[in-house]
């Protein structure tokens, strides 16, 4: 793929979401896909996932290639990389995590979930029984 001499100085930045967008759901990057982000970063084009997923999920889903990944929003927008160093991390409190469980749990298909140095959870309706104790959160009766 060949990119016009005049767009380079328009685009600079490219950010694409990552399943059933760049790729099929659950399989990894093309090698035309990975083929044009090359030629993008090779023009000086800096290109990134912009995804809900972290790090390793998304390298996986480059086939390893971590110069698809020199640009990322990460884990939801909370983790920003440039030149591929993280640059920024956003987390939130566990007790804040832990009031906002509690604000939805009661109510039909809504769930908080996340991720932490010790695990993930799910809390809320299709997960009361099993997952909502890693919160502390007891089923209402």
């Amino acid at each position: 793929m060949a990119f016009h001499d005049d767009w380079s100085p328009m685009i600079k930045l490219i950010l694409t979401d990552m399943d059933n967008t760049l790729l099929p759901f659950q399989r990894p990057a093309s090698e035309r896909a990975l083929g044009a982000i090359h030629e993008l970063t090779d023009q000086g084009v800096f290109f990134g996932p912009a995804s809900g997923r972290d790090w390793d999920s998304v390298l996986a889903s480059f086939r390893g290639d971590e110069s698809c990944m020199q640009t990322a929003l990460l884990s939801n927008g909370k983790k920003i990389y440039a030149y591929g160093t993280l640059m920024n991390q956003t987390a939130m409190d566990r007790q804040s995590i832990m009031i906002m469980a509690r604000m939805v749990y009661d109510l039909p298909g809504v769930y908080v979930s996340g991720r932490g140095d010790m695990g993930g959870f799910v809390s809320g309706d299709h997960a009361r029984e099993s997952h909502g104790h890693y919160l502390g959160l007891a089923p209402r009766n």
